[in-house]
């Protein structure tokens, strides 16, 4: 399959997804939009073998991994080191791995260089743990970090503003939820503050367009 273009309610500076690791996601998220495409979840987690033939070429920022959390506690150890040792090979690129299980990172501590941003989903102020984790990656190991809200659920807004900033990422991606599943959301109000406080300590913020729901959601 290679490389694809990126498309639908992907990040706006991604250029292309790659998934050299398929299958069967276990965090079973209930507003997973893998959940949607046919097929993408009824196989067992496998490596795919004819990835290793891709070009992934150069100036591209390319997300390794959209399709399933290739650093989810399941996958072997052998599959994520030769991604990783595949990707160096493409060095002009720019790399976002992203997990909600970031303390696999730690376990990869050699593998990384400066174009690759190691990122987490940390919906709501209940997973203070990600975050608590990714700050340790970033300190310890030396690498870029970034964090995205998305869905976005409500919050403890103290303890997850101060999270946040403790983090110090080199952006935060924010969205809202796009499922049929009913989430718990933030007022728009809090939502409004919690973004303003993160601008004002000079957090870089990509904010999804599909935030106007909520915000619209006002008086309602």
């Amino acid at each position: 399959m290679g490389m694809n273009k990126q498309k639908g309610n992907m990040y706006g500076f991604v250029t292309h997804t790659w998934n050299p690791i398929r299958g069967k996601c276990y965090h079973d998220c209930s507003y997973c939009y893998m959940k949607k495409i046919k097929g993408a979840f009824d196989v067992e987690p496998h490596i795919v073998e004819k990835e290793f033939k891709t070009n992934l070429g150069s100036g591209n920022n390319i997300f390794v991994g959209s399709s399933t959390d290739m650093w989810g506690k399941w996958i072997p150890e052998e599959w994520i080191r030769r991604v990783l040792d595949y990707i160096k090979q493409f060095p002009e690129n720019q790399y976002l791995l992203q997990t909600k299980n970031p303390l696999r990172f730690a376990d990869f501590t050699a593998c990384y260089s400066d174009n690759m941003i190691l990122c987490t989903t940390a919906e709501s102020s209940t997973v203070w743990d990600r975050l608590v984790i990714l700050k340790t990656i970033k300190e310890q190991l030396k690498v870029k970090t970034a964090i995205t809200i998305e869905p976005v659920m409500d919050f403890d807004f103290r303890l997850f503003l101060d999270l946040l900033i403790d983090c110090d990422p080199v952006w935060i991606a924010i969205g809202a939820n796009t499922s049929n599943v009913k989430l718990k959301e933030p007022t728009p109000e809090k939502l409004d503050k919690l973004i303003h406080r993160l601008a004002y300590h000079g957090i870089k913020l990509h904010l999804k367009d599909n935030l106007k729901r909520i915000f619209e959601s006002k008086g309602e």
